[in-house]
């Protein structure tokens, strides 16, 4: 009795004396080895992360047992406890345990005990998670703040803010009197839940459409996401590249650098969004720009490690925009060519929707963007990021339509585009130019739209390069600046089917004939040619080129073609006697950036909807999957969405009854394939 009533005298005190008092947790070289609130943990291969944590004892000798006890509360409300447990040897401890991805908060405790009996208990994490990191930077629509901030900041937040939404750190103060930079305090090292609610303090501050998206991954993928926004309005791409100190606390690279290292997340990024451009248009010329730029990737890799993908945002029209805006413009477009990394995708902004009202008068904002606009930009990214991360199967369509060639055919000037497009807007042709030598003349008259090429009339055929968009908005009355929602500032766009409107270029080159396009977004396809030596005459796609770049095959030589989007034949393309020639459109495989035959067919694809049915979809678990025509042995795997099979069985036979009620609610996915079929399909389980 004397010893309990010693012991529960013992645990009061240290109690009374504090947590710090009791066990002290790791920090090497400024990195805390040990979880905190709402921190995210990078999910690795196995979609999973290992949580270290490490620390001393304060007395020691008073315990015989350390317990580190996780639970997972999944989302649903089913939680779980596991619990592990050291003998104390000495005044150190540590703990190296898995979390998994998924849509999972975890509560980290640490205990002490002697003789069985718990003498202090501390939870020391709570609302930790598993998932993917992603930056964002650039100047104003990165940062994507909308007035009226009192009604439009807490709404998004509300709609779309989560618990498996995580930033660190805040945005640093802005000295507007003189556009520098006060110091990033260094004390603001925390993990915050994502938020658009600022009251200009920033504190886990993203900004309105990496909200949307951070939103969107987790609805449709399951996987919890941090996003750390180090952009500022009104600044230029000079200051954000690197000073002689990386860390250097008043510049923008410095403090975003400071809370990526701080929060742990080096070698760890999968992906950094740049938006900016706006604030160089009438800098310096657009070839200085792509230079800042490549340097400025550079930097981050250096400092970082390599990003899985960097997307440039190509800028809207507008925004006071003039000198040098279209080809910094189309500096962006055609970044993924020309850059000197192979790790870019590019994206438009062009068509995400209306301008707001300038929040201090009755004028159209001509920079920024109603909050449905940065919604709809985020739809765009998230589709985008879904092909790249995520295995996504809905390729066509998901970015815009980008320019391939321009060619004179029969007295018309053809465009042509790497997808469909549809009907050209009337009016739209004021907002196209042609250019001889350094004169600009504009386009007469309208233009159609037949699949993926843009027909216009020209009046001769010298022109040698043309635009698309000039420095303002393509709207019809632009002398009227009144801010009218929907009446006075609607904008004209050549658009894809899905909407997503086209990137706009600048002096693209006009041939006087067409030649093949063979277009693939992946680094990975193949060109047999025989002995027939090939040229490049686009980057990474290799073909055989004779007779003045018209696309032939020799007597006896093959040519094989895989690409991902288009394989156009044009005028002069010549097979000859016992050539063979095969092109063939194969999908993207997210994960080992290579072609994958098997994964992906492009025909798989096509019958999917007939191959397989389930229903019902939404189920509780328990449902009918239906293979059409099947006779020969198919096998059924079902993932859960840590992406663990859960189910797998061989079946001949058309309906099958499936059962696996009793699994969290989610998404989960349905794999079915035998020798000629490979096939995934979505179920949510509810």
């Amino acid at each position: 009795m004397f010893k309990k009533t010693l012991f529960l005298l013992l645990f009061i005190v240290l109690i009374a004396n504090g947590f710090s008092q009791t066990i002290i947790l790791s920090v090497v070289n400024g990195i805390r080895i040990y979880p905190v609130n709402h921190q995210l943990y990078p999910r690795d291969s196995n979609n999973e992360s290992v949580v270290p944590i490490q620390g001393s004892i304060t007395n020691h000798t008073l315990y015989d047992e350390i317990v580190l006890e996780i639970k997972e509360k999944h989302y649903g409300g089913s939680s779980f406890i596991n619990s592990f447990s050291k003998p104390v040897l000495g005044n150190t401890f540590s703990f190296n345990q898995t979390i998994n991805t998924g849509l999972i908060e975890y509560t980290f405790t640490i205990r002490l005990k002697k003789n069985g009996t718990t003498l202090f208990s501390e939870v020391i994490a709570k609302n930790v998670v598993c998932g993917d990191v992603y930056l964002v930077s650039g100047q104003s629509n990165a940062f994507a703040s909308v007035a009226p901030y009192s009604s439009n900041m807490p709404q998004q937040t509300l709609d779309y803010g989560s618990p498996f939404s995580k930033s660190f750190g805040k945005i640093g103060n802005y000295n507007t009197s003189n556009n520098q930079w006060l110091n990033y305090n260094p004390n603001d090292n925390l993990w915050h839940p994502s938020t658009t609610e600022h009251n200009w303090v920033y504190e886990g501050y993203v900004g309105v459409w990496a909200l949307k998206l951070q939103y969107l991954i987790q609805k449709e993928y399951g996987v919890p996401t941090c996003i750390i926004n180090g952009s500022r309005g009104a600044t230029d791409i000079q200051s954000h590249r690197s000073q002689s100190n990386s860390y250097d606390l008043s510049s923008l690279f410095g403090a975003l650098n400071y809370r990526v290292t701080q929060a742990n997340l080096k070698n760890k990024i999968k992906g950094i969004i740049w938006y900016q451009g706006e604030s160089n248009s009438g800098t310096f010329p657009s070839s200085i720009y792509k230079t800042h730029l490549d340097g400025l990737i550079s930097e981050w890799q250096s400092e970082w490690g390599t990003v899985g993908k960097i997307y440039i945002v190509q800028i809207h029209t507008d925004c006071g925009q003039n000198g040098y805006s279209r080809g910094i413009r189309e500096e962006q477009r055609t970044y993924k060519t020309n850059s000197i990394h192979n790790n870019i995708e590019v994206l438009t902004a062009n068509g995400i929707g209306d301008r707001p009202k300038e929040w201090n008068s009755n004028l159209v904002d001509r920079c920024h963007f109603d909050r449905n606009a940065y919604n709809n930009f985020a739809d765009r990214v998230f589709n985008i990021m879904s092909r790249d991360f995520y295995c996504s199967d809905q390729l066509g369509g998901i970015n815009s339509p980008n320019i391939q060639q321009a060619y004179y055919e029969n007295n018309k000037l053809i465009l042509e585009f790497d997808q469909l497009l549809t009907e050209f807007p009337q009016g739209l042709e004021k907002f196209f130019s042609l250019h001889l030598g350094a004169s600009e003349f504009p386009l007469l008259s309208g233009g159609i739209t037949f699949n993926n090429k843009v027909i216009l009339n020209v009046n001769n055929n010298n022109y040698t390069s043309i635009s698309y968009l000039k420095e303002t908005d393509p709207v019809q009355n632009l002398n009227n600046n009144t801010y009218l929602p929907g009446v006075n500032w609607v904008m004209s766009w050549l658009k894809n089917p899905k909407g997503n409107a086209a990137f706009s270029f600048y002096k693209f080159p006009i041939s006087s004939t067409s030649k093949i396009v063979i277009k693939n977004k992946s680094l990975n396809y193949r060109t047999l040619c025989g002995n027939v030596s090939g040229t490049i005459i686009d980057k990474n796609i290799t073909t055989c080129v004779c007779n003045n770049n018209s696309i032939c095959t020799y007597n006896n030589s093959n040519l094989d073609i895989r690409a991902e989007n288009i394989i156009s034949l044009k005028p002069g393309f010549k097979a000859y006697k016992n050539s063979y020639f095969r092109g063939r459109i194969v999908a993207y495989d997210c994960n080992s950036n290579t072609i994958n035959k098997t994964k992906h067919n492009s025909v798989n694809k096509l019958q999917k909807e007939n191959f397989i049915s389930i229903f019902p979809n939404p189920n509780n678990g328990s449902f009918m999957l239906k293979i059409k025509d099947n006779l020969k042995p198919t096998t059924i795997s079902i993932y859960n969405p840590l992406g663990k099979i859960i189910y797998n069985k061989t079946v001949i036979r058309e309906e099958n009854k499936i059962n696996i009620t009793g699994q969290p609610n989610g998404i989960y996915f349905v794999l079915v394939e035998n020798d000629t079929m490979k096939v995934y399909e979505k179920i949510i389980l509810n």
